[in-house]
């Protein structure tokens, strides 16, 4: 009003502030983000997008500790289940940024490694028998998945 005087109250904002400043990991040096992404383990997994039963998915690089739709590093394709089993249109992969996160030690979900293993950017998974439908255990013996051959 016309009569009254406004204190101002102290603010809590600042404080707040100078305490995310000093605490956040983009001003701290640069050996300290290094350790700290060394740390992190990436996984090369599906995000998805689209509408309520209508999925769209993107093929990602992130965090593991990540939400599954959360923070990405990076965008590496998609795939497009609505689409036919032969349109070039139903996965898209950029090859060359996934084989460097593959050689950098990412690990890709077992939906994606499938989908990685029909492109032919990795070698199938060899399958082990434990044993035969006769009851005999025999050593585990690995599998090749294409020919069915016993590998040493």
């Amino acid at each position: 009003g016309k009569g009254k005087s406004k204190t101002k109250k102290p603010s809590l904002l600042k404080p707040y502030l100078r305490y995310l400043l000093s605490s956040s990991s983009i001003f701290k040096s640069r050996a300290a983000a290094a350790a700290a992404a060394a740390e992190m383990t990436v996984k090369i997994r599906l995000a998805r997008l689209g509408c309520k039963h209508r999925p769209f998915y993107r093929l990602v690089a992130a965090d593991d500790k990540s939400r599954r739709d959360g923070k990405q590093i990076e965008v590496l394709g998609f795939f497009d289940p609505l689409q036919g089993k032969d349109d070039e249109k139903r996965v898209s992969l950029k090859y060359d940024r996934i084989k460097y996160w593959l050689s950098v030690g990412a690990q890709p979900t077992d939906t994606v490694e499938n989908m990685l293993f029909r492109a032919g950017l990795i070698p199938p998974k060899a399958m082990v028998v434990v044993g035969s439908k006769n009851g005999q255990q025999s050593a585990n013996l690995h599998v090749s998945p294409i020919t069915g051959e016993v590998l040493n």
